[in-house]
């Protein structure tokens, strides 16, 4: 008979409740009162999920030594080990490695996987950490976005580099769009970003005029990259690009002094 998630196990609430305060001597209470180290609460959480939140790791060692399963989710599929990616909480990341969290899982929602969780708060020795065990630089969410495009789109030049260094390909383009790294880092004048993604031969691979000029109606770095590239220049030269960057930002300066006036 399916359990409901209403109808959890005797002591599941007080587990997580414990493993929420970090509470380690009435987590040892419940254990050994025979408290269902695997069971979810009425939300989905597990006490597991609970203790990634921590920089501690002890109440994550303590949970998976008891028999907790670092890659139960929630109903969305998010798992402890994105929990304790996005909190930045190395020692609770390489505790729930250790104890067998799967890099590679994705949540629900949007095929996020712990690297891009972390890449969301600039996370980079936890990205480190993640490619280390295994974690897929190219795995792209359910949209097609890279975790080198969230790097890009986030301006975090070192896991740029640590991505790359894993074999992240610089180049790839999202499907629907035709967006690559170096296109995103321009677009979001992360200019550290830039500089990585073109020393590893990364390309602004030019979609169409019309879907540039879409994104960003009156921004002028955007127009100037269209008149450009109508005029067949290499977005792949750094030259050419570091010029057009700067003309873009004196355009679009001016454009914004003229409108306060």
């Amino acid at each position: 008979m399916q359990r409901t998630l209403w109808q959890e196990p005797k002591g599941t609430a007080a587990l997580v409740w414990a493993a929420t305060r970090n509470d380690k001597d009435l987590a040892d209470l419940l254990l050994r009162a025979g408290v269902e180290v695997k069971a979810a609460n009425e939300f989905g959480a597990t006490a597991l999920y609970a203790a990634s939140e921590h920089t501690d790791p002890a109440m994550v060692q303590k949970l998976l030594a008891a028999g907790a399963d670092p890659n139960m989710a929630l109903p969305s599929g998010e798992t402890p080990l994105m929990v304790a990616a996005n909190h930045g909480n190395l020692e609770t990341v390489r505790a729930l490695l250790a104890g067998g969290a799967d890099p590679n899982a994705k949540e629900t929602n949007g095929g996020h996987t712990a690297v891009m969780f972390a890449l969301s708060q600039k996370q980079s020795v936890i990205i480190d950490e993640l490619v280390k065990h295994g974690a897929d630089a190219n795995q792209a969410s359910q949209t097609g976005f890279t975790p080198l495009m969230f790097a890009a789109q986030q301006g975090d030049a070192d896991s740029a580099r640590i991505l790359i260094k894993a074999g992240a390909k610089a180049n790839e383009a999202q499907p629907k769009t035709g967006l690559t790294a170096l296109m995103i880092a321009c677009a979001e004048a992360k200019a550290q970003t830039v500089d990585v993604l073109l020393d590893a031969g990364g390309r602004c691979q030019y979609p169409g005029s019309e879907w540039l000029c879409g994104v960003a109606p009156g921004c002028a770095r955007f127009r100037l990259w269209n008149q450009s590239a109508r005029k067949g220049h290499d977005f792949g030269n750094r030259e050419v690009l570091a010029e057009a960057w700067c003309q873009s930002q004196s355009a679009h300066r001016t454009g914004q002094a003229t409108r306060r006036r």
